[in-house]
């Protein structure tokens, strides 16, 4: 099974970072690429202002996927 989470940081005028849980992905046949892939694919598009506001505030972020064995 495939797990993921995303990351997050930014350094304008506060310095904030974090991580989520991990979560299970839901196709269990997906492979750590696909879902890299699937979780960082841009599929629509952001707000102007959104996107001003993410630029100028230094925000970035990333994803982390690992494979977790399971146990019958």
């Amino acid at each position: 099974m495939i797990e993921f989470r995303v990351g997050w940081a930014a350094g304008s005028n506060a310095l904030f970072e974090g991580v989520s849980d991990w979560m299970p992905w839901d196709d269990e046949d997906a492979s750590e690429a696909e879902v890299a892939q699937a979780l960082t694919d841009f599929r629509g598009s952001l707000p102007i202002g959104l996107g001003i506001v993410l630029e100028a505030s230094g925000f970035e972020w990333w994803s982390e996927t690992r494979v977790v064995e399971q146990v019958s």
